[in-house]
């Protein structure tokens, strides 16, 4: 069985983009995301459904996690994340999930390394979605005050903790302390 590896963390803080660089890096898979929230631009890591189609997906039972978030449904298909398992051409399998979400993979899979990404300074995360431009201040607002709710849950969970900063220059350090992580299995 492949390493999964579930990122936590707060909306902004680079689950998204070190997702990406453990595929282009160390050659993980990454399973799509569906959703029913708005296509944002240069997107190609989701999916979009309506509510109705995923709802009917939840009662079907063919996701391997699911969760509301800032009023929008996300979530992975089961089938995809086994298919990715059991694949040879790949290293293991990176999501990025919502704490629940994290929750519902470990309770099906087992082995998994949790790793939360955290900011080094909460400052600069309100700052970071702002300047992502997809979102309004409102929804803005709603993300961060699901974060500090998540960060607080983060400090008592079994998880390795990396705080990200947000400077590009240190992209290298904080993927160093992700990998360190993933070999040591999670292990704080």
């Amino acid at each position: 069985m492949k390493k999964a590896v579930c990122f936590i963390g707060p909306s902004g803080v680079g689950k998204s983009f070190y997702a990406k660089l453990l595929v282009k890096e160390l050659g993980f898979a990454r399973p799509k995301t569906i959703t029913t929230r708005r296509p944002r631009p240069d997107d190609d890591n989701h999916i979009y459904f309506s509510p109705e189609e995923f709802l009917d997906m939840i009662r079907n039972g063919a996701l391997l996690e699911w969760d509301e978030y800032s009023g929008n449904y996300y979530g992975i298909m089961l089938d995809e994340f086994q298919s990715l398992t059991l694949d040879k051409k790949n290293n293991g399998v990176v999501m990025d999930l919502t704490l629940n979400g994290c929750k519902q993979v470990k309770e099906l899979h087992g082995e998994v390394i949790v790793i939360a990404l955290l900011p080094d300074d909460v400052s600069w995360l309100k700052k970071r979605l702002v300047e992502r431009g997809v979102n309004g201040i409102d929804e803005i607002e709603k993300r961060m005050k699901i974060a500090e709710g998540d960060m607080d849950v983060i400090g008592k969970i079994d998880a390795s903790v990396v705080y990200c900063r947000f400077e590009p220059e240190n992209t290298d350090e904080v993927l160093g302390d992700i990998v360190r992580a993933i070999r040591e299995g999670g292990k704080r």
